[in-house]
């Protein structure tokens, strides 16, 4: 059980003599108080220790009223005597002991009385006798040499000391932030220059980006290697791994094309809580395309609204609507009023961009100019125009094509330069159909008034060379016609996608084996939304193995994850249903209380935001999170269906909950159990709460090892009462929503050891041990994978048979 302690640092110095003088009274303080209490002459303080805080504050006024005043009247007025050693203590602690004195008078030599009976003998043995003297005394002499050199040796390089530099990473900024550990078990952060030196017996000093590490070799090697994990620990914390899959549900060869939130057909599923700088529109979502095999073109999207007008970027967006079907008819004045003046725009665009380079170009905005740029499905327009080639040296079989067409007539104008819902791939047929158009138009039986082919508006320079360059034929894989021979998609995608989850989810758990605190990896169901920077990425279509090469690291796109899985109980109920989860049985059923504060443990330091867990039946803390974290992420795009999935492994700093100033709020905090209504008041100056969740978890079993978590979240309306400090929260009446997570059980083992950690230390458990992807028939990741897109095929079975 851990004790409560408490420590007293007085201003006056005490000597074990005065210690002496009241030491009777600590023991009777003690038993008064029930506590026990010692004074540390080397840190020259009380230590206080008990099974209740409430005794040791006893304890504390007893001392600091009735003890400590008696002997601050030996401090004078200037804090010079009383506070520390007098000269004459400092003077008798250095004094050096009398030596031993050296005696004056040798021991006499002990002679033996009589002689050896043979004289030659002993004139040969007395020989003998000195040769092995010298013999003796010269391998003394070296011996002792050799002494005196290995005593000078190690005295001058210090006995063995080695000396070893530990390099920090570039990708580390702030090298305070890194030699600052979080918070350890008495609460405060831990320092690695101070503690790694005192565990492994070095002594470490920062040099720049550098850390000198001088012991003896063992020490070194030790010190060195824990600076290794905390560094790796670190990186992998501050780095979000991320990894985007693709994938089919048949063998169709498929392109992808980013369509905007509100133009998809079924945004009404994707509920997501966006911030106050964001919007519906600022989203997009993947859509699968195929090739139409009668006009060899690729088809719009089913799911996409084909009569959608993206709002102006300049104008106000009411949140509120993002829901509600977006459908313009012609009924409606004021969109037909739209409607027109966009293609007005488009034609002004049309005739600025047909200019001559040295005409001045037209003032146009970078949001309008995009905004009427359709996509080209794969054709690389990197001309101006389509008949206008700029300063390039060449023209392209399209472009040629298209200055020997004759221009259209002026009444379907309007209808000539409306911009398009959807982009024209670049096919052979298309390129056979513009040849003959050509060659019919160029054939010497037109008539005088027909049109004259012109490859430049306007007056173009004299004598240019124009060098036609045919267009190559694609490869095999990035050809939009299927392949003659017999092209296993789904293998080649799922070979693709397993390699990308392995390499992201190995990365992050690698990183986390030295980290101290709470691991969890679970998957969950939602809609992978993307934030699209480069309007170059709604303009093409793109293929699967693009998306993380050239759409997220040239083009800037993220995934984003929505933040919940549903807000209608309807969904939530099809969900829970036994066609979904089909034959789990409800484990159990809990409720917490999640309260996100500011807080902090002195008021010398700045506020930092914490999470209190709190149980709902004994209100009492049960965990505190200072910071999680995502290490490692994987969103599962499931094209052609509503829902997606997300594999996560998250990280969470914890702290102690029998400390301050969370003990002080958990007295605080009151439950009506009839009424479930809840108050509390904020620690001043030390805990501020900012919203208070109320989450009610229903825990189903599934297939060996999986478990099902179906999570209410709500967020619990609080109201101040009056003018006292008490806050009342009313659960059962705030806004509400719901998550759909798997977990896998056979995690909990490995990384409940990362709870108990020492520092620069690393967990027995190998990347290997988690992922399993040695054992093809256990393979984690194929099992996980495996299980989920079972249930989002469910999930889109049930929802085609749910009345809309």
């Amino acid at each position: 059980m851990v004790k409560a302690n408490l420590k007293i640092y007085p201003l006056c110095f005490l000597t074990p003599k005065q210690y002496d003088e009241f030491a009777q009274g600590l023991e009777k303080l003690e038993e008064i108080t029930h506590t026990e209490i010692k004074y540390d002459f080397y840190e020259r303080c009380f230590d206080i220790t008990s099974d209740n805080q409430k005794q040791c504050l006893e304890a504390e006024t007893m001392i600091i009223q009735s003890l400590l005043p008696h002997y601050n009247e030996q401090i004078d007025k200037h804090y010079m005597h009383g506070t520390f050693e007098d000269l004459a203590m400092i003077h008798a602690s250095t004094q050096e002991p009398p030596h031993t004195p050296i005696p004056t008078l040798l021991p006499p030599q002990i002679i033996l009385p009589g002689q050896p009976l043979d004289i030659q003998n002993a004139d040969e043995h007395h020989h003998t006798d000195d040769n092995y003297g010298d013999k003796y005394n010269e391998e003394n002499s070296i011996k002792g040499a050799a002494d005196d050199s290995r005593s000078n040796t190690d005295h001058s390089t210090g006995a063995s000391i080695v000396i070893e530099t530990f390099n920090i990473s570039p990708q580390i900024r702030n090298i305070d932030d890194f030699l600052i550990g979080p918070l350890q078990h008495n609460m405060q952060n831990a320092v690695y220059l101070r503690l790694i030196p005192k565990m492994t017996d070095t002594t470490c000093t920062l040099n720049g980006r550098s850390i000198k590490i001088e012991g003896a070799i063992d020490d070194v090697k030790e010190a060195y290697q824990k600076f290794t994990v905390i560094q790796k620990t670190y990186i992998g914390l501050s780095k979000k791994t991320l990894v985007s899959c693709l994938h089919f549900h048949s063998n169709n060869v498929f392109r992808v094309y980013f369509c905007h939130l509100p133009a998809y057909k079924y945004h009404n599923y994707v509920q997501h809580h966006y911030e106050k700088f964001e919007k519906p529109g600022n989203y997009h979502v993947i859509l699968p395309v195929f090739l139409n095999d009668d006009s060899n073109e690729f088809d719009p999207p089913k799911d996409l609204i084909m009569d959608y007008i993206e709002p102006h970027p300049s104008r106000d967006y009411d949140d509120s609507t993002y829901n509600q079907p977006v459908h313009q008819t012609n009924s409606n004045i004021s969109a037909l009023d739209r409607a027109m003046r966009l293609v007005q725009d488009a034609m002004q665009q049309h005739i600025n961009n047909s200019n001559p380079p040295s005409s001045s170009p037209s003032a146009v905005g970078p949001n309008e100019d995009d905004r009427f740029q359709p996509p080209l499905w794969g054709l690389d327009r990197d001309f101006n125009t389509a008949c206008n080639t700029g300063s390039r040296e060449y023209i392209s079989n399209d472009c040629l094509a298209q200055a020997f067409t004759p221009p259209p007539p002026a009444a379907t104008i309007s209808k000539t330069f409306m911009p398009k819902d959807f982009p024209l791939f670049q096919t052979d047929s298309r390129r056979s159909s513009f040849s003959s158009t050509s060659s019919s138009l160029s054939s010497p039986s037109k008539k005088p008034n027909d049109h004259k082919p012109s490859l430049n508006i306007g007056n173009s320079p004299k004598r240019r060379v124009l060098r036609i360059v045919p267009q190559k034929t694609s490869p095999r894989s990035h050809s939009p016609t299927p392949f003659p021979l017999v092209y296993d998609q789904i293998s080649t995608i799922k070979n693709y996608n397993y390699g990308n989850i392995k390499k992201t989810l190995a990365t992050g758990l690698e990183s986390v084996r030295g980290f101290k605190g709470e691991l969890k990896l679970f998957a969950k169901i939602g809609k992978v939304l993307w934030t699209v920077e480069s309007p170059e990425v709604n303009r093409k279509i793109w293929q699967y193995d693009q998306i993380i090469d050239i759409v997220m690291r040239e083009h800037g796109a993220m995934p984003n994850f929505t933040n919940m899985t549903t807000s209608e109980e309807r969904i939530i109920n099809m969900l829970a249903s036994k066609n979904i989860i089909k034959e789990a049985q409800c484990r159990s059923k809990t409720a917490i209380y999640e309260f996100h504060c500011s807080a902090r443990n002195s008021p010398s330091l700045p506020y930092k935001p914490i999470v209190l867990y709190m149980n709902q039946g004994v209100i009492d803390v049960r965990k505190v999170v200072l910071s999680e974290k995502t290490v490692a992420e994987v969103d599962w795009v499931s094209l052609d269906r509503r829902y997606d999935f997300q594999m996560v492994l998250t990280a969470k700093h914890l702290a102690r909950c029998d400390v301050k100033p969370y003990t002080t709020f958990n007295k605080w905090v009151s439950v009506c159990p009839i009424t479930r209504q809840m108050t509390f008041e904020n620690v001043p100056n030390f805990l501020q709460v900012d919203h208070v969740l109320f989450k009610q978890t229903t825990r189903y079993a599934y297939t060996l090892p999986f478990i099902i978590d179906i999570i209410r979240v709500e967020k619990v309306p609080l109201v101040p009462e009056g003018d006292s400090k008490k806050i009342k929260a009313f659960p059962g009446s705030g806004e509400a929503w719901y998550d759909f997570e798997i977990h896998n059980t056979f995690y909990d083992a490995p990384f409940k050891s990362n709870l108990n950690l020492d520092i620069g230390c690393e967990v027995s458990w190998q990347v290997e041990d988690i992922l399993q992807s040695n054992d093809p028939a256990n393979d984690t990741i194929t099992n996980y994978v495996k299980n989920l897109i079972t249930f989002i095929e469910r999930i889109e079975n049930a929802l085609n048979k749910m009345p809309q």
